[in-house]
């Protein structure tokens, strides 16, 4: 990441003795709520460095439990150059105690890049109180923002894309917004037009799935095989015809059974809903492979982490040939008519 030409935030940077020199950017005005009146905020745009990031948080503050997740989501985003200054300020009371920023602090010290920042002194002691208290915006909402439909749903398929083609399962964590602005320009296409199907079997309630699994699971399948074969097997897993139900050996009976089986057990609760998502995952997935080969299903998958890691392994494949393809000009996504890429 380039930096600006700006002062830098370091371990000798004594804050009280900028204020002291009236060495600042700008000043603005707040309200004391106790008093109603007004009293100037000093601003700075420096670069904030690890040493810089240490000494802030040094100093007692109140401030909220720290996020692994968040601090490592804004690690991963200055590791590889996502990272873009935020107008949302560090603050920094009256008494020099940190009131908002740690996270952003913290991650500057775990990645050990310096980026720009901006700071605020002195903000009101009590303000920590109502700091972060909007909704925080998330991916389905940027996507709705940019006018696509049935936001949610895509926004869960390129989640489920991204956790699978970064090995990332089940991280609990949804990806940055940048990362997702990638995954969107590589993926969105193929995702809005797969969703008819999805957006039908989410309307019966007596089909239970993860949407954005599945969403995401065929357009991956999509990337290795015929557009129409897929679509054929989501179908008929879902709405098995009549005339297969007597083949007990058939892919779509055997994966039919035991998606009804898991149900159930759902139902019942006696299956954790992470577990369940996995295997339902993982059986489709497993019941696709001798479906696409026109072969029976004699003996079923007796691990379904081994399904997981070979969806990954064919998300990364689907992930780096889009990227390939792009960086290329060619025409990125699944509008093959017939089987175009090998695992």
């Amino acid at each position: 990441m380039k930096l600006p030409k700006l002062p830098k935030y370091t371990v000798k940077t004594d804050l009280q003795k900028l204020v002291e020199l009236e060495s600042y950017d700008s000043t603005l005005k707040g309200i004391n709520d106790k008093t109603q009146k007004e009293y100037d905020i000093h601003t700075w745009n420096m670069i904030m460095t690890p040493e810089g990031a240490k000494q802030l948080l040094a100093v007692k503050f109140h401030n909220r439990p720290k996020s692994s997740t968040h601090i490592n989501r804004m690690v991963d985003d200055m590791n590889n150059g996502k990272w873009h200054t935020s107008y949302d300020p560090i603050k920094i009371d009256s008494g020099y105690k940190l009131s908002d920023g740690q996270h952003r602090l913290e991650a500057i010290i775990k990645s050990g890049i310096s980026v720009p920042v901006v700071l605020y002194y002195p903000v009101q002691e009590e303000q920590y109180k109502y700091i972060d208290q909007g909704i925080k915006r998330t991916g389905s909402h940027q996507i709705h923002m940019q006018g696509i439909a049935d936001a949610p749903l895509i926004a869960s398929g390129l989640k489920q894309i991204h956790e699978w083609s970064a090995n990332k399962p089940n991280s609990g964590t949804a990806p940055s917004l940048d990362v997702l602005d990638d995954y969107k320009l590589l993926y969105l296409n193929d995702l809005e037009k797969n969703k008819s199907l999805v957006k039908l079997i989410k309307k019966d309630r007596s089909k239970k799935v993860n949407h954005g699994e599945l969403l995401a699971l065929i357009t991956i399948l999509k990337d290795f095989h015929s557009n129409d074969i897929v679509d054929e097997y989501i179908e008929q897993i879902f709405y098995p015809p009549i005339s297969l139900l007597d083949d007990k050996y058939h892919p779509i009976t055997r994966t039919n059974k035991y998606l009804v089986d898991l149900t159930q057990r759902s139902l019942e609760n006696k299956i954790k809903v992470s577990t369940f998502n996995r295997e339902v995952l993982s059986s489709l997935y497993f019941g696709f492979i001798p479906f696409s080969k026109n072969q029976k299903l004699r003996s079923y998958a007796k691990d379904s982490f081994d399904q997981i890691v070979s969806l990954h392994d064919s998300s990364r494949v689907s992930y780096n040939q889009r990227i390939a393809d792009f960086a290329n000009n060619k025409v990125v996504g699944n509008f093959n008519k017939k089987n175009i890429l090998k695992v």
